[in-house]
């Protein structure tokens, strides 16, 4: 936790708590992306939380559910919300306003904002919510059902080579993680047990989209963000016109003509930047559209809209181990350092990046709307102009090489929807970005 110098009791300032991502399996609350003096500096107390990931995060067990009353599992949510209520109930004492706590996270952290939205046991710790890459309302069939994951739980007993419950506590944890499916950092074990978010009837009591039909989801202002540089498809695979219109064909068959009126390309050189364009728009764009479409649908509070847009400024001949400097663009958790100011963690240990005054000036309007939306529960500032995501206005904020309001390619979008494809069901932030924690320095 951070704070700013001289806080007190009864200063009342504004709360920010970050949810790291990690795709539910990794993840670190002590990562120097998630820093907050800089944004304590700026008046606000910032918080990350720490919660348990994996196996140890997510396993429901039959045993477990009779001990615990009838639920087991959906640990790691659990922890989040143990945190939260502790910060509701402390962090006055810090000189933080328990009626203005802003929510955050990135990737599954930005899911676990979601899942805290969704359930009964944290409505009115926090006012307002913000989630990156991705933002998820009502998001239909998800979450495995309390008698599903205890077979899980059953399973993984049975892998680890034990009789009951009691046993299963003493297994090292190391032998458990170690089960774990994983593709994650370089590694892979497709052979392992996956766990995830349960229906518990506890925390999760019911589905998130009967959840937001019935509304009793908690009705807050929302943020959702997306990275144009996220997601995937096999069209950016393409070299030549003639290849692109072949795996056009390939993903869309028999619709590829009423695709290629929406993503035509004429030359060669049009390829890497149509073919990003569909890739983010089948996909994590479309999914923060689908937030606003759905905030509107069953809330009455706003949702703001937002893509960050800006290649960080690499230094000549830096060498990253999983990124190709010349090439990338801004990539799954590229934003994070930008929301925190944090722009100098990425010289910390080695030179990496030549930062500029615009990046600064980037960070600046970033964090600064990030803290106006604590305050209440609205981002505009002076040096951003953020309208609200409606029907009739349908845009986003791009932060790029500069800032401005876009208008969503909608028609597009309802289309590639319509005509979903492999790249497009690979979830938010696609191929190589499952993990949700990004390519590391």
């Amino acid at each position: 936790m951070w704070a700013p110098h001289g806080a007190n009791a009864g200063a009342k300032l504004p709360v920010i708590v970050f949810i790291y991502g990690g795709g539910g399996t990794i993840g670190s609350a002590a990562s120097g992306l998630y820093d907050g003096e800089n944004m304590a500096k700026k008046g606000v107390i910032f918080v990350t939380i720490a919660y348990r990931v994996g196996i140890l995060g997510w396993m429901a067990h039959p045993e477990l559910t009779k001990e615990q009353g009838g639920h087991s599992g959906n640990y790691a949510y659990l922890d989040q919300n143990a945190a939260l209520k502790w910060i509701h109930n402390n962090i006055a004492h810090f000189g933080g306003d328990p009626t203005h706590v802003l929510l955050t996270g990135q990737s599954a952290g930005a899911g676990s904002v979601s899942a805290q939205m969704h359930s009964p046991l944290s409505k009115g710790l926090f006012q307002t919510s913000m989630m990156s890459s991705a933002c998820s309302i009502g998001t239909p069939g998800e979450g495995t059902p309390l008698a599903q994951a205890e077979k899980t739980g059953l399973e993984i007993q049975k892998r680890l080579g034990v009789a009951d419950l009691q046993h299963l506590r003493y297994v090292a944890a190391d032998r458990t993680i170690a089960l774990q499916s994983e593709s994650q950092l370089g590694y892979s074990n497709n052979a392992g047990v996956r766990t995830g978010a349960i229906i518990d009837g506890y925390f999760t009591t019911k589905s998130k989209d009967a959840m937001a039909k019935s509304h009793e989801m908690s009705d807050i202002p929302v943020i959702g963000n997306f990275n144009s540089g996220e997601s995937f498809s096999s069209l950016q695979k393409a070299k030549t016109v003639e290849e692109y219109n072949k795996i056009a064909a390939q993903l869309f068959g028999k619709d590829v003509k009423e695709f290629l009126d929406f993503y035509p390309v004429s030359k060669d050189s049009d390829i890497p930047a149509v073919s990003a364009k569909v890739a983010r728009e089948a996909g994590i764009a479309n999914a923060s559209r689908d937030c606003g479409i759905l905030q509107a649908k069953y809330n009455t509070s706003k949702v703001y809209l937002d893509m960050y847009n800006h290649k960080h400024p690499y230094a000549p001949g830096a060498e990253i181990a999983d990124q190709d400097t010349a090439v990338i663009g801004a990539y799954h958790s590229g934003d994070v350092n930008y929301w925190f100011e944090n722009l100098d963690v990425f010289n910390r240990f080695r030179h990496t990046r030549d930062w500029t005054e615009w990046d600064h000036k980037l960070a600046d309007a970033m964090s600064d709307s990030l803290i106006a939306f604590a305050k209440t529960g609205n981002p505009q500032t002076a040096a951003v102009k953020w309208p609200a995501w409606s029907p009739a206005s349908d845009v986003f904020v791009d932060f790029g090489d500069t800032t401005r309001i876009e208008k969503f390619n909608s028609k597009a979008m309802e289309w590639l929807a319509a005509h979903p494809t492999a790249d497009s069901r690979r979830g938010p932030g696609g191929a190589g970005v499952v993990g949700g924690v990004g390519p590391r320095d």
